[in-house]
């Protein structure tokens, strides 16, 4: 079933009341509202379900970098990552961190659709295409 306007503008505010001060989603909030939608079910509540699910998974997609290494980066490297992609995109980005050993070295971070990879995994996969 395609939601229509009136449910996708209501998700889209149920979205806004799951977000903290700084514009992240809040599980604490997210909790709450699904509470009470429990308690008051609004009309094709399943319908608003689906796309109030759907935006908190894309807003998630555009605040959380996902920061692939083959060795771990230290603190305040994930700290000046968090920064630098906070100002590039100009909204806060948390940062997640997960240890990749077939990057061999280097990072890759991934925020939504974007990708940006410096590795000698990358690398030799364009040595490889080009001979």
């Amino acid at each position: 079933m395609v939601a229509t306007k009136k449910i996708r503008t209501f998700a889209q505010r149920l979205l806004i009341h799951s977000l903290d001060a700084n514009n992240l989603v809040s599980i604490e909030r997210i909790q709450a509202t699904l509470q009470t939608l429990r308690r008051q079910k609004p009309t094709n509540h399943l319908a608003v379900l689906r796309a109030y699910k759907l935006y908190v998974s894309q807003k998630i997609k555009e605040t959380t970098a996902l920061v692939e290494y083959a060795c771990c980066p230290t603190d305040h490297q994930i700290k000046v990552i968090q920064v630098l992609l906070s100002q590039k995109y100009g909204r806060n980005i948390q940062v997640k961190t997960k240890e990749t050993p077939n990057l061999l070295a280097g990072i890759k971070i991934s925020v939504a659709d974007d990708v940006y990879e410096a590795s000698i995994h990358a690398r030799l996969q364009l040595l490889a295409k080009t001979v």
